[in-house]
């Protein structure tokens, strides 16, 4: 019993208090986007990782875990949004292209192979 405080109900109540704003927030969106016609799940999913994603980053901060405990957390936090928001202007990108019209990486190499020149 060492390792609760005088303020560790507070931190308890206050991280409560902020995962049901992220739970509220989360359902506002989901109630928000379910009358959009033509909607993808890769949106609806990126947009649901970056909101539980800054949600656990403020319950993290909240219960008081110090900068060495929570620094990993926020590393791998920092790589799921990257990654999130990094497929979303690929995928962007992608669906610009025409019909015919192939990617700069879509098929295999055409022709022999250049072999470099010696100066």
């Amino acid at each position: 019993m060492e390792f609760i405080t005088r303020t560790s109900p507070y931190e308890f109540w206050l991280a409560c208090m902020i995962m049901l704003f992220g739970l509220g927030v989360l359902f506002l969106y989901l109630w928000g986007i379910r009358g959009i016609d033509g909607r993808r799940p890769e949106d609806v999913s990126r947009s649901l990782i970056v909101i539980l994603v800054i949600t656990g980053a403020l319950v993290l901060i909240t219960v008081g875990y110090s900068t060495e405990q929570i620094a990993p957390a926020f590393g791998l936090f920092g790589t799921i949004i990257g990654y999130m928001l990094g497929r979303m202007s690929q995928s962007s990108v992608l669906e610009k292209l025409a019909p015919g019209q192939a990617g700069p990486n879509a098929g295999p190499p055409t022709g022999a192979p250049v072999e470099p020149t010696e100066p």
